[in-house]
């Protein structure tokens, strides 16, 4: 069964092979879904959750300390046990780095750095590696119960950025000649020895 396109139905922007274009977005929340459009989510959904996984698993967890620390290939258990965790936070059409939620806001996306900080500092202290531990939901507890702390050295943090941005502003490139250096090097004579 073909889509139901209209004049009316919503369009998102789109260069496709360098022409700027338009293609339909007919899907809001709650809209009814056919059966191949269940299809083909669910297989965007797998192709997300594999292309997501796939370096963990095949780099393998980290066993072992110091000169004794090796990679070791997951059991089929723990590889499922991975990818349950992961669907716990998966949010579809939401791109993260880390599996935390994608903030937009300056300030807050500063204070959950800093909270990302101190939950890795918090992993380490208790003898495990960051890269061992599912920091999401730590990095949320850090964020909820500080984030009146947070908010404010983020926001001292960003008006530093903010600033130190004006200030590059300020810097004029005008008159540089990028050519300049390379043929005033040539030009210069060797100095006698």
């Amino acid at each position: 069964m073909p889509l139901n396109i209209t004049d009316e139905t919503p369009k998102v922007g789109r260069t496709i092979a360098g022409f700027n274009l338009t293609v339909p977005s007919p899907y809001l929340p709650g809209h009814p879904l056919t059966e191949g459009e269940a299809k083909q989510l669910n297989q965007v959904l797998a192709e997300n959750v594999s292309n997501n996984l796939r370096k963990k698993l095949d780099d393998g967890k980290i066993v072992g300390e110091g000169d004794a620390e090796e990679n070791v290939a997951y059991t089929l258990e723990e590889a499922q046990a991975l990818v349950d965790q992961y669907m716990q936070t998966y949010e579809p059409g939401v791109r993260t780095a880390s599996g935390e939620p994608r903030v937009t806001d300056p300030v807050e996306r500063e204070a959950r750095k800093i909270a990302r900080a101190k939950a890795v500092e918090l992993v380490k202290q208790h003898g495990m590696k960051a890269k061992d531990v599912d920091l999401t939901p730590i990095v949320d507890q850090i964020f909820d119960l500080n984030k009146d702390v947070l908010m404010k050295e983020a926001k001292k943090i960003v008006a530093a950025q903010e600033a130190a941005k004006k200030q590059s502003d300020a810097i004029s490139l005008d008159g540089i000649n990028l050519a300049a250096p390379a043929e005033e090097e040539a030009a210069e004579p060797a100095p006698a020895a």
